[in-house]
């Protein structure tokens, strides 16, 4: 089983690229990536830690995608609640 080929998406401000690779070297691949560009990783559209998860989490998962972390705020200093 761990020959199987895993697709998943990198999106980034680019758009998006699709890989497909083995089980064992997509998770090499995406703790490399992460680790080097940061980002959030999820397994079937739930955020996932990928040093926690094994090849079998990933061949399992139907959607596996890393993304741009996403940073919220505002630019006012002041905020006021009535």
């Amino acid at each position: 089983m761990s020959d199987a080929l895993v697709k998943f998406k990198i999106l980034d401000s680019t758009g998006f690229s699709t890989h497909e690779k083995p089980a064992a070297e997509a998770l090499e691949y995406i703790r490399s990536y992460i680790q080097q560009k940061g980002g959030w990783f999820y397994l079937d559209k739930t955020l996932a830690n990928p040093e926690s998860i094994t090849p079998e989490d990933l061949q399992n998962a139907s959607i596996v995608t890393i993304t741009n972390m996403i940073v919220g705020g505002t630019d006012d200093t002041e905020l006021r609640i009535s």
